[in-house]
């Protein structure tokens, strides 16, 4: 994929190769990320109808309370989205968590049935119901159509948070220092990328999907979720180039939002007193292994990017010691200068220094009450049980193709794994 801003924000900064996710879908994700906290202490396992509880320690609330301005553009999905609502009537709730201020628009799912600032400019510009009919024959008739939004370029839903936050940036003019939260829905199906981006990636340009994964044991019930939720049927393969392509498209279309973004900074002189974090809550399968969607311990839907450029150091280049999505925050408060707890996240700040010591040597992700670890090179997931049945080597087997779970040869490492993995699970309390 081109993304020469996201590069541009790697050279001059550091480059995180295994951040995994504290969970591998939307809401048990950003709770984590938020509160410094995994799903089984949050009790949050999976999406659903879930509200970010406002008693719970956060980050965001720590550097408001710091002196800190604590913006909001985007989306956010720290509470249920409820048919009919706006969600301009979130402020009360946003700021309870610690926001100062936000304009949140909802994903192209929720903007089928909510409002926000975003659908409103939608109606006005006569697309909105070409928008939600266009989804609706998506979900309803083909989920993996590949087609451009009826929005176009300049009303997708990502330029248009792009451009709020552009305008946000421009703006500014407050004397206490800033944190701004810009959350991008994309890329994320459903596959609409607009022109021009749609047309950037030809179908048989992209790398082709891997093999149907027929080696992880039937009888673990994320493994037979997988199977019935998001498993492609045999006609649905011809799709995966196109898909994969769109979904390319996709995060051009972010890379170029990014740019922008960094544009407006440099050009009010604020580039350079500015740290610029790049991270995300889950990927997405898109057809590897014959598979659509998130909600799996494959490196494609739990292994995130994460980029951190602070101007006042000098870049490492990369990190390739495992680290969790939940560590941003203590990050953030201490690149910020602010002292406060952040529940079970550690600051990554002496890895932007140089090799150091770390409380964690391992990253630990969950979902579904199952759980996954990896360490030294090593990925294990186990049941709700603590029956593993995925165990990977990482070094040798980077695209994850050979499950070694019952592999004799590799017992001693899947006992070896299954005890660290219940050991952080302890740690992590209920």
């Amino acid at each position: 994929m081109r993304t020469p801003n996201l590069d541009r924000l790697a050279r001059e900064g550091t480059v995180f190769t295994n951040c995994f996710s504290v969970s591998p879908t939307c809401v048990p994700a950003r709770f984590g990320l938020l509160a410094g906290a995994y799903p089984q202490e949050l009790g949050v396992w999976e999406n659903g109808a879930h509200t970010f509880d406002s008693r719970w320690p956060n980050w965001v609330r720590a550097l408001r309370d710091s002196g800190y301005r604590t913006s909001l553009i985007g989306t956010s999905h720290l509470r249920p989205i409820v048919a009919g609502s706006h969600f301009g009537e979130n402020g009360d709730f946003l700021r309870s968590i610690g926001f100062t201020d936000a304009e949140e628009v909802g994903g192209p799912r929720a903007s089928r049935t909510t409002e926000s600032v975003m659908t409103e400019a939608w109606r006005e510009a006569g697309v909105l119901d070409a928008f939600r009919a266009d989804l609706s024959d998506r979900y309803e008739t083909d989920p993996l159509a590949v087609r451009p939004s009826p929005l176009g370029y300049e009303l997708h839903y990502d330029r248009f948070v792009g451009r709020q936050a552009r305008a946000a940036i421009e703006s500014y003019g407050r004397a206490e220092p800033w944190f701004l939260w810009v959350g991008f829905a994309g890329p994320h199906e459903p596959w609409d990328t607009p022109p021009p981006f749609a047309a950037s990636y030809a179908a048989g340009s992209v790398p082709a999907a891997k093999p149907r994964f027929d080696y992880l044991p039937s009888s673990e019930p994320l493994v037979r979720r997988i199977r019935q939720s998001a498993r492609l049927g045999a006609g649905d393969l011809d799709k995966v180039k196109s898909l994969r392509a769109d979904y390319a498209g996709a995060a051009s279309l972010i890379d170029a939002e990014v740019g922008a973004l960094i544009a407006s900074l440099d050009g009010r002189g604020l580039l350079e007193n500015t740290i610029i974090i790049f991270n995300s809550d889950h990927g997405e399968m898109n057809g590897d292994f014959g598979l659509i969607y998130k909600e799996t311990f494959f490196n494609e839907a739990v292994r995130v990017p994460l980029v951190v450029r602070d101007p006042r150091a000098r870049s490492v280049g990369h990190v390739d010691a495992p680290v969790e999505s939940l560590d941003v925050g203590a990050t953030i408060l201490e690149l910020a200068g602010v002292r406060a707890a952040c529940g079970r996240a550690e600051s990554l700040v002496p890895l932007l220094r140089g090799p150091g010591p770390r409380r964690k040597r391992s990253a630990l992700s969950q979902f579904a009450r199952e759980s996954m670890i990896v360490e030294g090179g090593w990925k294990l997931a186990a049941n709700e049980d603590g029956e593993p049945y995925m165990l990977f080597n990482l070094e040798s087997d980077p695209e994850e193709l050979r499950n070694l779970v019952r592999d004799p040869a590799f017992r001693s490492k899947r006992v070896e794994l299954s005890e660290v993995l219940r050991r952080r699970i302890d740690e992590a309390g209920a």
